[in-house]
């Protein structure tokens, strides 16, 4: 069930009022908005938006949709003066949430920014170094931190959805995420193949950028032993083969044993890079450079 009253009653859906991203906000009009959904993990969720005010230099406007978090993380929302909030009575997982939030966007913006709540921004030029791609790249729709790389040619993945920007035209003209399919995981992967087969490209920031750190699964994390979790987070999700396919894309596996080789051992990488660049790093600079796609 979704509550939807304005601000000043109770506040379910609160409309933003003042803070730092309004004063951002030179001409009203954003050229980012920033969609989070959050679910509980209200540390994460309190250094992300404080993360995201600092960095962030380009005229934007921050979107949350909460899936049903306790009393703590709802209190921390409410208490933002500069949020587009909306406060679910149930959870309805990532993807549907994130529909919403896409919903909440200001229409004149020029981007769109999904963005997961357990990201902390590193780089006072992160939004710049991702708009940087795009301008450069007229056929780019879709940049990212993360790729999730797959054997499959002529994609070889997807931008992950932890950090995951897209051109707002890009987005009305292929539609929203496919949230009955992929409630939980798989939607970033299916919607960039249906950009891929409109002719659009993904970019993936240069890893040496060191724009953010992900703390991969806070929000699952948050469920106690006892806790069911919801069935949508354990639907299968085909491979990136069959989704091409399914796209009507010309899809043809790979052997790539050195990137195969990268993926199972990622963790290790991610674990690396979390001592070497802990969150609360504050003052790193990043270049703007961009990793095409293969």
């Amino acid at each position: 069930m979704l509550a939807e009253r304005r601000a000043g009653a109770n506040g379910e859906r609160v409309a933003p009022g003042g803070g730092d991203t309004a004063r951002h906000l030179g001409a009203r009009v954003p050229v980012v908005s920033i969609c989070i959904v959050t679910h509980n993990a209200c540390d994460h969720v309190r250094r992300c938006l404080g993360s995201i005010r600092r960095h962030s230099h380009v005229p934007h406007e921050l979107i949350v949709v909460d899936n049903a978090s306790g009393s703590e993380t709802r209190e921390l929302l409410r208490s933002q003066p500069d949020l587009k909030l909306t406060l679910n009575g149930d959870n309805l997982l990532w993807a549907a949430g994130i529909n919403q939030a896409i919903r909440m966007a200001d229409p004149g913006s020029d981007y769109l920014l999904l963005l997961n709540p357990d990201v902390e921004v590193l780089a006072d030029n992160w939004l710049e170094v991702m708009l940087q791609i795009f301008a450069a790249e007229p056929k780019v729709g879709v940049v990212g931190t993360a790729h999730n790389y797959a054997p499959a040619a002529p994609m070889f993945g997807w931008i992950d959805g932890s950090c995951f920007m897209v051109r707002h035209a890009l987005m009305r003209e292929i539609g929203l995420l496919d949230a009955e399919r992929f409630p939980w995981a798989g939607a970033p992967a299916l919607w960039c193949a249906r950009a891929w087969k409109a002719g659009w490209r993904y970019r993936v920031v240069n890893p040496k950028d060191r724009l953010l750190h992900h703390s991969i699964g806070a929000s699952r994390r948050e469920y106690r032993s006892d806790d069911r979790l919801p069935a949508g987070v354990f639907r299968a999700v085909p491979s990136l083969c069959d989704i091409m396919l399914e796209c009507r894309i010309d899809a043809r596996p790979v052997r790539h044993p050195r990137r195969q080789l990268d993926r199972t051992f990622a963790w290790i990488r991610y674990f690396g890079r979390s001592m070497l660049a802990p969150p609360m790093m504050h003052g790193v600079t990043a270049g703007g450079g961009a990793e095409p796609a293969e």
